[in-house]
């Protein structure tokens, strides 16, 4: 994943939609291969960027486009750097707060965390070079927005994502990310 392919996935949404990019986007997620609202205790850092296009379509609702690359660490377990695209409805609620509800797909790729080696068939170890595994990652979710600054909107969401394959005997993985965040109007 490198900066060429976020800047075409996002001007083929863009053009795809006859809108214009609307918002950029940053935030830090929290990881956990949890269900959704299980687990907040334990850290698992991560970083995720996006660009919006938003559509108004009533006084009080509206539909966002939304593409993110984000990376996340997991301590013993892996690390996981992810492209997806996501639709999200807001419901606009007493002027300056949004309740989201996105839906998304894409693609993850994960490395663990360390250094992996295979056993010889004279029963030494040798190292071995990582390539990662590839994942689609569909997710779900529900989130709020703070919509009282002119250019800024402050956000908090919630969101269940499925990661498959995980390994040959566990097909699907749940994960929840949480994330806080704030979106930039660059219009």
């Amino acid at each position: 994943m490198n900066t060429k392919v976020l800047l075409f996935l996002i001007f083929v949404c863009a053009s795809a939609r006859g809108q214009i990019i609307k918002d950029l986007d940053i935030s830090l997620i929290n990881t956990s291969k949890n269900y959704p609202f299980s687990s907040f205790s334990t850290l698992h850092p991560g970083i995720q960027i996006g660009a919006s296009i938003r559509e108004r379509i009533k006084a009080k609702s509206e539909r966002n486009y939304n593409v993110y690359l984000g990376f996340y660490h997991q301590e013993d377990l892996e690390n996981g750097l992810f492209l997806r695209a996501e639709y999200a409805h807001t419901f606009i609620i007493l002027k300056q707060i949004g309740l989201t509800l996105p839906i998304g797909l894409g693609y993850l790729h994960t490395f663990f965390p360390g250094e992996l080696f295979s056993q010889n068939s004279d029963g030494s170890f040798s190292k071995v070079n990582q390539t990662g595994r590839m994942h689609v990652l569909a997710t779900s979710g529900v989130g709020l927005s703070y919509r009282g600054f002119k250019t800024v909107e402050l956000y908090v969401q919630h969101d269940f994502a499925v990661q498959y394959p995980f390994s040959e005997a566990i097909p699907l993985l749940p994960n929840a990310f949480f994330r806080i965040g704030i979106k930039y109007n660059i219009n």
